[in-house]
């Protein structure tokens, strides 16, 4: 996977804004995880956050959420994808009809919204 420098650039200064945020998050169950990945999907390359769960729930789809961000192809925004799931191979179309874009300068803003949204899947009531 080849990557351009300003693209990761972006998605690794958030991911360290992630890094120091999640750190804070006590872990409700011991299986609870989360799994770092790369992508690129031609257009946007960036990292994602594969977040496990309650891996007792039956549904599969409602043991994971993804968390894809990068910078944003059309201009040097950052933009926030999220979706259901286990996700590996970049966003998906339901991935980009839930997403959230900053601004170029609001990395510590993207990274606190990710971080929140990783927050919530962990402790949220299953």
């Amino acid at each position: 996977m080849k990557f351009t420098r300003g693209s990761m650039e972006v998605a690794m200064n958030v991911l360290k804004i992630v890094k120091r945020e999640v750190h804070k998050i006590k872990r409700k169950r011991p299986h609870d995880y989360l799994s770092l990945i790369a992508f690129n999907n031609g257009r946007e390359q960036g990292l994602g956050i594969i977040v496990g769960g309650n891996l007792e729930q039956r549904d599969f789809d409602k043991r994971f959420r993804t968390v894809w961000f990068a910078r944003q192809r059309s201009s040097d925004d950052i933009i926030v994808y999220h979706e259901n799931g286990y996700h590996d191979k970049g966003p998906t179309d339901a991935g980009w009809d839930n997403h959230q874009c900053f601004r170029y300068h609001e990395s510590e803003k993207a990274g606190k919204y990710i971080s929140d949204m990783i927050k919530g899947f962990l402790y949220k009531e299953d």
